[in-house]
């Protein structure tokens, strides 16, 4: 699929004036093109190039999106669309953007391209490119045009920044707040200068103590998966601990599926020739106990997948605390700004003590179809939010949410 969006055909300049004429048609700022793939080889070079951007994040890099698209997308009932935006003055594409279309109640709607896996959206700009509220707005109407045939766009994980850059999305007049944050622990400043001293925060008090432990523990060393095997042999570590965990809890966890697992270990073997990818492996006289998935891009760390061992003897000295403590440590010698912990509200997110960056969505009807959708959205995220508050309730929400929409 490539498609462009254009503006349609302005009238004849020498056409007789006639009275109270409508004025000619403004040839818009933007053009829209699609792309279903990375097939386009100035859009894939293009890409590359805006990973730069203030506006990107681990989750907008290249290898990113080509792993979604090749391990995800197949076994699930998505069209991916990859969008180009070109400034219509100098033809220069300024801004891209990975959605995707699915259908919800047998209608199309719009989303991110997304998945459960992408933690935050925002598009990639042009470097040293700004937008206006104004251009941009005109840009995002141009997109959902584009994007026809769809009832309604629905966006969220949108931060309202990107590590202390605006992300235009996040000022759409669509754009409303949700209860969601991210959190994230600023290490270093814009110049490189240190703003925390982590010996002074409790969690690493703590860990520091468990550690101290030799007898219980033995030696203990968090080690980065830096070879293939390495790094396959602590994914592989890690799906048996999620699996154990969440079969364990009577949960569903991601990793239940191959394509899942599929994809971080494509991620992860891309992630090693440009380290946008470190596993570390925490270990106890080498028998391995928790293991940590980040990825890393620019100036920040982001921990996307934790995981520990679920054997009794190791749950009182909090094995997944003190590897995630260990990891920031490492952030912190490495020279990163930023500590991600990414989305969500885990106990162990709170206890790292940083700044909690709120979340947005957009939630857009484009048709009357689309308004009857967006209130079925709406429904089914109050219902989480009840099941949140009365856990009586929880059991009926989880039946009840996790019947998908009918085709």
């Amino acid at each position: 699929m490539n498609k462009t969006f254009a503006p349609a055909a302005e009238r004849s300049s020498i056409a007789p004036a006639r009275p109270h004429a409508m004025p000619a048609k403004r040839r818009p700022n933007f053009t829209v093109e699609l792309h279903s793939d990375f097939s386009d080889a100035e859009l894939r070079e293009t890409w590359s190039s805006f990973e730069r951007s203030p506006t990107a994040t681990a989750f907008q890099r290249l290898s990113y999106i080509e792993a979604l698209i090749a391990n995800i997308v197949p076994h699930r009932a998505a069209e991916p669309i990859l969008i180009g935006a070109r400034d219509t003055a100098s033809g220069a594409i300024v801004l891209v953007a990975a959605l995707m279309r699915r259908r919800r109640h047998g209608v199309a709607v719009i989303e991110a391209l997304d998945l459960g896996l992408c933690d935050y959206f925002a598009p990639l700009i042009r470097p040293g490119h700004e937008f206006s509220p104004a251009e941009f707005q005109e840009l995002w109407s141009a997109i959902c045009r584009a994007v026809q045939p769809a009832a309604a766009v629905f966006i969220d994980k949108i931060p309202a920044e990107i590590f202390g850059t605006a992300n235009p999305m996040a000022l759409l007049p669509a754009a409303t707040p949700t209860d969601g944050f991210a959190t994230t622990l600023r290490l270093r400043a814009a110049d490189g200068s240190s703003l925390v001293r982590l010996q002074d925060f409790s969690v690493v008090r703590k860990a520091n103590r468990l550690c101290a432990k030799l007898a219980i523990w033995g030696h203990l060393e968090l080690r980065l998966a830096d070879t293939e095997p390495a790094l396959q042999a602590a994914i592989d570590l890690m799906v048996a601990h999620r699996l154990v965990r969440s079969r364990a809890l009577g949960r569903h966890d991601l990793l239940d599926d191959h394509g899942f697992i599929a994809f971080y270990r494509q991620l992860a073997r891309d992630g090693l020739a440009d380290g946008s990818v470190r596993v570390f492996v925490l270990s106890s006289d080498r028998e391995p106990i928790a293991v940590v998935y980040a990825l890393a891009h620019r100036n920040t760390l982001t921990v996307v997948v934790p995981s520990m061992t679920t054997e009794e003897r190791w749950r009182k000295l909090s094995p997944g605390l003190v590897a995630m403590v260990k990891c920031c440590e490492w952030a912190d010698r490495e020279g990163f700004h930023n500590f991600d912990l990414s989305v969500g509200a885990l106990q162990y997110k709170t206890r790292f003590g940083g700044d909690q960056r709120p979340l947005l969505e957009i939630q857009q009807a484009l048709s009357p179809a689309g308004l009857l959708i967006k209130a079925e959205v709406t429904a089914r995220r109050r219902l989480r939010a009840l099941a949140a508050r009365h856990p009586k309730a929880r059991a009926l929400a989880r039946r009840i949410l996790r019947r998908p929409p009918s085709a």
